[in-house]
Order: structure tokens, then sequence, then C-alpha cells
């Protein structure tokens, strides 16, 4: 969590700034949250809050990892951050 707090304002700003291009773009965008304990799920629900359109969102374990591998092989790209 040191980075996503020291250099939180910054790495939202840049993801939202992604996300609304690609949404203007008409893709499909999905957030997944791989690691609670790392703040992902605090993160995902950062961003959703600076959207101003509903986005899809998983959450591992809540979905299995067989959901979250066929997400990954449907998908047209994947961008990870960390």
């Amino acid at each position: 969590m040191y980075y996503y707090r020291r250099y939180s304002k910054e790495y939202l700003s840049k993801l939202v700034d992604f996300i609304n291009y690609l949404h203007n773009k008409n893709e499909n965008i999905v957030l997944l949250s791989m690691c609670e304990n790392q703040g992902d799920n605090i993160v995902v629900n950062e961003i959703k809050k600076q959207l101003s359109f509903d986005i899809e969102t998983y959450e591992y374990p809540q979905k299995s990892i067989n959901e979250i591998i066929r997400l990954f092989e449907e998908s047209k790209m994947v961008i990870a951050t960390r």
C-alpha cells in the first residue's frame, strides 16, 4: 500500500483518464480486484467513484479463479497495474 498512498492522486487520475478514453472508444471495460490485502478493492472503488458511467467489476475470491481466467481469455486486451 506504500505506493498507493504516496502516489494515489496521480495514480488514480491516470487510471481514470485511461478508462474514460477506452469508454469513449466504446470498449467494454472490467475492473478486477485480485488482492484485498494489498488494497486492490479500495482502488477499484475509488476509480468507480470518479467515473460518470457504470463499470463492471470482479473480485477474487468472490469470483472463482476459473471465472477470472475466462475473463482474461475473452478479453481483447488486459492492462495490469500495481
